[in-house]
């Protein structure tokens, strides 16, 4: 009897099983002390039955479904209450570390154990197997999306308190159906929005505490407590408030200092003073003159702190560097912030001090703007292009605004238009124009500046120009250094003759050489000799020397063509 009981358990137990051991089933897929004690007697018993803890399923089929039940289980849970509270520590225990990759796991047990159970669907204890694990994937599932509302309801609330506008209904239900990565994503990014925007004082508070005259505090809070009390659905109501939050963002009585003054000793002021020349000789070549004022201001702001600003106009040909000059030299020496403001074609003078506040959509001028974004009352603001003004009457009114706010007698009482009640001091402002045609500037405007007039470069300066200051920032550009593209004095000099002679400053210089370093980028990448449209490309191998015959071939042989291709 045993020897056909055997042959039957063999028939019944195909040779393509694969080996698996009972206690790895147990600690893959179940979790609960319930399951677990079952699961381990039936272990038990195949463990002493065959020995052979590899081959589950040939002992399985002979495990009868009474056998699960045992003395120790009925001890364990003999009571409902017992038990339910049991589960609810495992789950509690288990639910953070349930992940993606453990339910997968016991879905391909339970895939594995369905296979098994469709040579012999009568068996019962597969099917326990089965049931089991199926629990298993539930209670996961329901775990792991209890954690995920939780967190997403958590999200949402912060979303909520970090927006400060009162329509929000639609932002929420859009941020609450994200997921949680996205959310928490928005989340740090409002945060650091709301550092730079949220007012953390009461306005009334601010303004009592704030540095700034009696008369523009009383004016202020006339204008905070006609907000408050004022209808929201109005028109004038949201005008009034960009008036406040504009109001609450100047920064009055706010100054950039030096760092350093007579008090430090003269040695760290010669020191310093050291650095700042070579700060000016690194970023531009030449303009000696400019670099003297520039240096003659800087000791005068050493020697007082309280100087008033001053008004420099830098007269001199196109592609000189005064822009660069002003900058990366004067801003860095001076430690403030630089505003830039583009005169060329400007022809309204509510561009520079804003529109009356009666209009609607009316905002504060670029003057304001400037000092609300250097976050200072001394800045140096550089107005580029100054003979490209407007010549009507438009025009006019501009020249108008630059004379009063150039005026050392008068630029403490500053008026925007927007905020037409405040008197803003800019005389500790540092203005610096520039300008090439000197003709078309008014006299009376240039009378309130000091005028430095910078002249164009010689054909040495230039091939200096190019070597030391162009040339390693246009390699750069192309993943290039200048040991790899060799350009010697004489091509340089070729270049200069038979391109951009008549040009006083190095703007068509740089443009050559740029489009030398990108020909010679595209060579390099392409296949030598494939035909480039109107052209064959050329066998490029580094380091590189450029030639007379290779500058005729990637450049326009007329000056003019060659500068019409940049209009």
């Amino acid at each position: 009897m045993e020897d056909e009981k055997l042959k039957d358990e063999k028939k019944r137990s195909p040779k393509s099983y694969p080996k698996m051991n009972i206690p790895e089933v147990v600690e893959n897929f179940i979790s609960s002390k319930e399951t677990r004690a079952k699961i381990q007697n039936i272990a038990n018993k195949i463990n002493s039955r065959k020995g052979k803890k590899d081959q589950v399923f040939n002992i399985v089929y002979t495990v009868k479904p009474d056998e699960f039940e045992t003395e120790s289980d009925e001890d364990e849970y003999e009571d409902d209450e017992d038990y339910e509270e049991s589960e609810e520590e495992s789950e509690e225990e288990s639910e953070e570390e349930i992940d993606e990759d453990t339910k997968w796991k016991d879905n391909d047990i339970l895939q594995f154990l369905s296979q098994h159970q469709s040579s012999d669907p009568t068996n019962k204890t597969i099917q326990t197997f089965i049931d089991i694990c199926n629990e298993k994937i539930i209670s996961q599932e329901k775990i792991l999306k209890k954690r995920t509302k939780k967190i997403q309801e958590k999200n949402t609330d912060e979303f909520k308190k970090l927006l400060k506008n009162k329509q929000t209904n639609d932002d929420v239900h859009f941020f609450s159906q994200l997921d949680v990565k996205d959310q928490e994503s928005h989340i740090t990014e409002l945060q650091k929005i709301n550092e730079n925007s949220i007012v953390k004082k009461p306005y009334k508070i601010w303004v009592l505490e704030s540095d700034i005259k009696p008369s523009i505090k009383s004016t202020a809070l006339k204008k905070i407590h006609s907000l408050h009390f004022m209808d929201p659905s109005s028109g004038e109501y949201h005008k009034l408030q960009q008036w406040v939050e504009g109001f609450m963002n100047i920064p009055f009585n706010i100054y950039k200092t030096l760092g350093i003054s007579l008090m430090d000793g003269q040695e760290k002021c010669a020191e310093f003073m050291e650095k700042s020349r070579n700060i000016l000789d690194d970023c531009v070549y030449g303009l000696n003159d400019a670099k003297v004022q520039i240096m003659q201001m800087l000791a005068q702001f050493i020697s007082n702190p309280n100087s008033i600003g001053n008004a420099i106009a830098l007269h001199g040909p196109m592609g000189t560097g005064k822009t660069t000059l002003v900058k990366e030299g004067i801003s860095k020496i001076f430690n403030r912030p630089f505003a830039f403001i583009g005169l060329g074609g400007a022809s309204d003078g509510s561009f520079i001090e804003g529109h009356s506040f009666t209009y609607e959509g009316s905002n504060w001028g670029k003057i304001v703007q400037t000092l609300i974004h250097s976050k200072c009352m001394n800045p140096i603001i550089f107005f580029d292009e100054l003979d490209k003004i407007s010549e009507t009457p438009k025009g006019d009114e501009i020249v108008g605004i630059l004379t009063h706010l150039t005026d050392t007698t008068q630029n403490t009482q500053f008026h925007d238009k927007f905020f037409n009640e405040i008197d803003f001091d800019m005389s500790k402002c540092l203005f610096i124009f520039s300008y090439n045609d000197e003709s078309k500037i008014n006299p009376i405007l240039r009378d309130r500046m000091y005028c430095i007039k910078t002249k164009g470069y010689s054909k040495k300066d230039k091939i200096t120009i190019v070597k030391n200051h162009l040339y390693p920032k246009l390699c750069e550009q192309v993943s290039l250094t200048p040991d790899d593209i060799l350009i010697d004095d004489s091509v340089l000099d070729y270049i200069i003759e038979s391109k951009c002679a008549k040009e006083e400053g190095v703007r068509n210089l740089k443009r050559c050489v740029e489009t030398i370093l990108t020909k010679i980028n595209l060579y390099r990448l392409m296949t030598p000799g494939t035909q480039l449209f109107d052209e064959k490309t050329i066998k490029i191998d580094l380091p590189f020397t450029v030639t007379r015959e290779f500058v005729t071939k990637v450049l326009p042989s007329k000056e003019d063509v060659f500068r019409g291709l940049y209009v």
